[in-house]
């Protein structure tokens, strides 16, 4: 398990189903295919979960709940920002959640990058009522709705999990279309780790179908990072052993 704090470089994922497609979102984002140009138009993204906060500690769902970093958090996000110093950072989107924020913006201090996004797209998956629940009670409800019900909205105001899933991977997509050829730290959360790995677990389908046991996992700790490469050709998936 990567320790607080640290930098996993790299964890190459490669997606071929990243391909260019209309806006998804509904909100003014590019329309431009992949092309076949190598190497010049392949994004990298640095995705960086955010630091700790008083709800991490207390092992309970954190959501759309907006609650900032703690003082642990805040030191993480200050290391993290400094082990992301020197390794090619372009820019900075984010989840416009305060934790996601503060994290991006100790990376911006230390990178001396701007952050060009903060948005709800990149927040987490809105689970309505059983934010602020403890994590072990909630966790086998979260999988039912995962499992048996990703079309439901989740009971006090959720959102379906097919609601979060479309809007987190289109916005992922955009990011590829919009930063070519750029390496983006993207700064969201742990259910967006864990959406993206269920995706690359199940090859990348073009109807965002994932791997759900990859998905109910636990994934990266607070203030980690790795890479992945969204490589701009989709006739085959490729590992790029470029580091960061």
């Amino acid at each position: 398990m990567t320790p607080q704090g640290g930098y996993k470089d790299p964890t190459p994922i490669v997606s071929n189903a990243l391909g260019g497609t209309a806006n998804l979102s509904g909100q003014g984002g590019p329309s431009s295919g992949f092309n076949n140009d190598m190497g010049k138009q392949n994004t990298k993204i640095t995705l960086v979960r955010h630091g700790t906060t008083q709800m991490n500690s207390g092992n309970v769902i954190r959501s759309w709940k907006d609650i900032p970093l703690n003082d642990q958090g805040r030191a993480e996000a200050e290391k993290i920002g400094k082990e992301l110093k020197g390794k090619n950072i372009d820019g900075i989107v984010t989840s416009d959640l305060s934790r996601a924020r503060e994290t991006a913006e100790a990376i911006a201090r230390h990178t001396g990058k701007p952050i060009l996004e903060i948005s709800s797209k990149y927040r987490p998956w809105n689970l309505g009522k059983y934010t602020g629940k403890d994590v072990k009670t909630a966790a086998p409800i979260i999988q039912d709705y995962t499992l048996n019900k990703p079309g439901e909205k989740v009971a006090g105001g959720g959102e379906s999990f097919e609601t979060f899933r479309n809007r987190f991977l289109s916005a992922i997509k955009e990011v590829g279309d919009k930063y070519k050829g750029k390496n983006i730290a993207v700064v969201a959360h742990h259910r967006n780790d864990r959406l993206l790995a269920a995706w690359e677990k199940k090859g990348y389908p073009k109807d965002l179908g994932i791997d759900t046991k990859t998905f109910i996992q636990h994934g990266m700790e607070p203030a980690t990072a790795r890479k992945i490469v969204l490589e701009r050709r989709y006739s085959k998936v490729k590992k790029l052993a470029d580091k960061l």
